[in-house]
């Protein structure tokens, strides 16, 4: 959206056409704002590309061929429906070519006026109805993340090449970091005693080629600084294109209390502040949950 308003860009190589849908659209849909290009070039490099909540795409702009912009606009970020016109009498296997993106509907000139306004109208709904729910999965995920991140237990999402994808506070700081982003892209590998980690690449292939639910494990992680942690873990793996293991720890040690009992109420401070974060984030997804 653009201001509160509907966006929707139209990308015809013929000015007219461009004028022409435009007019029927500004007549008929209300709370929209179009933007019409009939250089694909041009419209790449428009500023507000991914605030579009629909493309209208024709199938032939001169020497450029419409599916392959729609699949360089999925590319590039937008979820944005496309709705393709031509011409053409369209193949069967016409939508194939556009495996990679969002390319939802094709109608044929010459028109119906009622029936191309009619089938705007339904895109718009479903690409603005896509756009809340994701923007409410968004949030829960960020809320779960943070219950992850505040709780006492270490978690890492780790690539197939054993960098770290995301790790949680309480990992970080056990292993001499001063916050969790600083961990983002190192080898988990050189955390773990050099006698584990064949060990460590056994369990992820495992993970990876058996399709199991998950794998438990122990290993002693080392800090930067500091004594040797060994830790309980519970690993999964997922395998959605972009393969990678998820990990949850549960770090085996005894807290050192010293001999005062301000050290023992200090770290009992600690963990009643974290719980009460973590509580607060569950709330959250709660609260979300109910909207």
């Amino acid at each position: 959206m653009l201001d509160g308003k509907t966006l929707i860009y139209i990308i015809d190589d013929i000015a007219e056409n461009c004028i022409l849908i435009k007019s029927q659209l500004m007549k008929t849909v209300f709370d929209i704002s179009i933007k019409s290009f009939t250089n694909p070039k041009t419209f790449l490099d428009d500023v507000n590309f991914l605030k579009v909540d629909l493309f209208i795409i024709d199938v032939f702009l001169g020497d450029y061929d419409g599916r392959d912009l729609c699949n360089i606009i999925t590319k590039r970020g937008s979820k944005a429906p496309v709705l393709f016109i031509s011409g053409m009498i369209p193949s069967n296997d016409f939508f194939e070519v556009t495996n990679d993106c969002y390319a939802v509907d094709f109608i044929q000139k010459p028109y119906d006026l009622l029936v191309f306004v009619n089938r705007v109208k339904v895109l718009l709904s479903l690409s603005l109805n896509y756009q809340k729910l994701e923007k409410k999965i968004k949030f829960r995920e960020h809320m779960v993340w943070n219950i992850f991140n505040y709780s006492h237990f270490y978690v890492v999402v780790v690539n197939d090449d054993f960098t770290i994808k995301l790790a949680n506070h309480k990992l970080a700081i056990d292993l001499g970091f001063k916050s969790e982003e600083e961990m983002i892209g190192k080898n988990c590998l050189d955390f773990v005693v050099e006698n584990q980690k064949d060990f460590a690449k056994i369990i992820r292939d495992q993970l990876s080629t058996a399709n199991s639910s998950h794998h438990e494990s122990i290993t002693d992680m080392k800090p930067l600084h500091g004594e040797m942690i060994t830790v309980r873990w519970f690993n999964s793996y997922v395998n959605d294109g972009n393969n990678f293991s998820f990990s949850i720890g549960i770090p085996i040690q005894i807290p050192r209390y010293g001999n005062s009992v301000e050290s023992i109420r200090h770290y009992f401070n600690t963990v009643l502040d974290k719980d009460h974060k973590m509580i607060m984030a569950m709330k959250e997804v709660v609260l979300a949950q109910a909207k």
